[in-house]
């Protein structure tokens, strides 16, 4: 419950300040990427977007709810499945898991990969710009 209350908060206070700034941010886009073969990194988009602030949060296939993604440059990396321990040891970017929300300041949407633990994994983003 504590975990729910401060993700809320922090949505909040991250709504604030995008409305604080509207003249910075006038738009709002949206999308998702998926990972097919766990272990390679996912471009966001592959489409360049300008933009100032990146919210991202996990997104699990319907069949399962247990994977975790990591979020981060071209050279992010959560493992994948059957990984070694040497291999887990190598991960890199921001985790997240069902519950959480990311935020990155970043100049495109381009920017930002994706890898998951489970194949079908991802996230679901909203950026503003």
């Amino acid at each position: 419950m504590k975990r729910i209350i401060f993700t809320l908060l922090i949505v909040l206070f991250l709504a604030g300040s995008v409305l604080a700034d509207q003249a910075k941010f006038g738009s709002i886009g949206s999308g998702s990427a998926s990972v097919v073969t766990p272990g390679t990194a996912v471009q966001l988009s592959t489409t360049s977007k300008g933009c100032g602030m990146i919210m991202v949060t996990k997104v699990a296939d319907i069949s399962h709810d247990t994977g975790i993604v990591y979020v981060g440059d071209i050279n992010v990396y959560a493992g994948g499945i059957g990984a070694t321990t040497a291999n887990l040891k190598l991960r890199k970017g921001v985790r997240i898991t069902s519950e959480d929300i990311a935020v990155f300041p970043a100049a495109d949407v381009s920017m930002l990969y994706v890898d998951s633990v489970l194949t079908e994994d991802g996230v679901s983003f909203v950026y503003f710009y």
